[in-house]
């Protein structure tokens, strides 16, 4: 009868589900030793791989969703590869994505302190982006997070940035040119950008819930791609690209 039919629909469907993670178990934890074939790519924007003597390099821009390595999935691991960030901004270096609509990001800038804009400091602020929408994480006066105070990108040999990234579960350690910094990955996100409402009465309980669930960052300690992103006129280049699991 139909009634069993959809009864043992539901059970497969169970068990697929179940099995999931084990079906693609293949794809957890393979070593990265250069950048990938353009087809292992899933992207937005513009991506140009390059083929030399002596190395191989990424060059991504006008990618507001960003670029991710498919077939490669971690949760703890280890990241190091060179950086170059041209035509101003920044650059973003991408990790535990579920696709190009969720992930964490750590965005890689160059800053001017004293006009608040794009300059000469390495300044680091830390993205969510959550069902397409992004959450930044920066202080007042739209100044970044954080800043390297002994890191001046006009003074480096050949503007090139010595990236490490280092994930393990809920605490995120990124080295640029050997000074670090740690970030604890949050629990939730603000559904939508919408604001977080006020304080809940008992009766509405079950709106708290329903917030609690689509604001929770399901995906915090979830294996996932690793990737690039450049915004807009923003260009990054990126060789010598590793990644292994911790």
């Amino acid at each position: 009868s139909f009634g069993v039919f959809v009864i043992i629909f539901i059970f497969l469907l169970k068990i697929y589900e179940t099995m999931l993670p084990f079906l693609r178990s293949y794809k957890w934890n393979k070593r990265i030793f250069d950048i990938p074939n353009l087809e292992q790519w899933l992207y937005q924007g513009s991506l140009v791989i390059e083929n030399s003597q002596t190395s191989k390099t990424l060059q991504i821009t006008s990618s507001n969703s960003g670029a991710l390595i498919r077939d490669y999935l971690y949760k703890n691991f280890e990241l190091s590869c060179k950086l170059k960030i041209e035509n101003g901004g920044g650059a973003g270096i991408i990790f535990r994505a579920q696709d190009l609509e969720n992930y964490l990001m750590l965005q890689i800038g160059i800053w001017d302190d004293i006009n608040k804009n794009w300059g000469d400091k390495i300044v680091i602020t830390p993205h969510l982006r959550f069902l397409g929408n992004f959450e930044t994480f920066n202080i007042d006066k739209r100044e970044p997070f954080f800043y390297f105070s002994n890191l001046q990108y006009k003074n480096l040999e050949k503007k090139e940035l010595l990236i490490n990234l280092k994930v393990s579960d809920n605490i995120v350690r990124l080295k640029v040119n050997g000074e670090e910094f740690v970030w604890s990955i949050p629990t939730h996100v603000e559904p939508n950008l919408i604001q977080r409402p006020g304080t809940f009465s008992s009766q509405d309980s079950q709106k708290q819930l329903d917030f609690e669930q689509k604001s929770l960052l399901w995906f915090r300690k979830h294996y996932g791609m690793v990737g690039f992103r450049a915004y807009g006129l923003e260009k990054a280049i990126i060789s010598d690209l590793k990644v292994e699991k911790l």
